[in-house]
C-alpha cells in the first residue's frame, strides 16, 4: 500500500484536469469555433446557410458555406458588438425608432423620413451579392416587397431598408432589387 502513495498526486492531477473551474461555462453543444473568447455555433451558421442554399447557390459545399458566413457575417458582427457596444445600442435605438415610426406606410414614407438621416436609393438595382447577407435575406424575400424592414444588424451597424421592385435574373445570383436604405 505504501509503495502506491507516490501515485496519489498523479491521480489527483488527472482527476482535476477533467474538472472545470466554477466560473467556466460549458460550451454550447453545437460549438463550431471559439476565437478570441467568442463562440460560433453550427446553428448560427445554419441560420444564414439555409438562405444561401435555398436562394443563392444550392451547389455550395458545407466548408465554403461555413467560411462565407463566418467571414462575411458572424466574425465581423461579434467583433463589432464587442468593440462598440454603446455605439451599436444607440444605432439600434435610432433604427428601431425609424422603423416603428414609418411602420407599414411603405417605401415612399421611408424615403421621405430617411432622407434627412442619410438614407438613399442606389442609382441602379442591387444584386444579392452587393448587399450584406442579413440585408439580402430580407430584400430578396418577395413577401417583404414594399415593406419597411425592422432594424437589420450588419457588421457596420444597423440598416432599415425597403424594396421598390424585384427583378428576377437568369440565375438567383443575378436577381436585382431596387431599394431604399437608411444605414445607421
Amino acid at each position: 500500500m505504501i509503495r502506491y502513495l507516490h501515485l496519489l498526486p498523479l491521480l489527483t492531477l488527472i482527476g482535476c484536469s477533467r474538472c472545470q473551474p466554477p466560473d467556466q461555462v460549458d460550451p454550447p453543444p453545437d460549438l463550431l469555433l471559439e476565437l478570441d473568447g467568442m463562440s460560433f455555433t453550427r446553428s448560427e451558421v445554419e441560420e444564414y446557410g439555409r438562405y444561401i442554399r435555398e436562394e443563392v447557390d444550392h451547389r455550395i459545399g458545407q466548408l465554403a458555406l461555413t467560411e462565407t458566413v463566418l467571414d462575411k457575417v458572424l466574425i465581423p458582427m461579434k467583433l463589432a458588438r464587442r468593440a462598440f457596444p454603446e455605439q451599436r445600442a444607440q444605432k439600434e435605438k435610432h433604427a428601431r425608432a425609424l422603423s416603428t415610426y414609418v411602420g407599414n406606410q411603405g417605401v415612399a414614407e421611408l424615403a421621405a423620413r430617411g432622407h434627412t438621416l442619410g438614407g438613399y436609393r442606389p442609382e441602379s438595382p442591387l444584386t444579392r451579392n452587393s448587399l450584406p447577407l442579413p440585408v439580402s435575406r430580407y430584400v430578396f424575400d418577395e413577401s417583404n416587397l414594399g415593406q419597411v424592414s425592422p432594424p437589420i444588424e450588419v457588421p457596420q451597424g444597423y440598416c432599415v431598408i425597403a424594396s421598390y421592385d424585384l427583378e428576377r435574373g437568369l440565375t438567383r445570383v443575378s436577381d436585382r432589387a431596387d431599394v431604399y436604405q437608411v444605414p445607421f
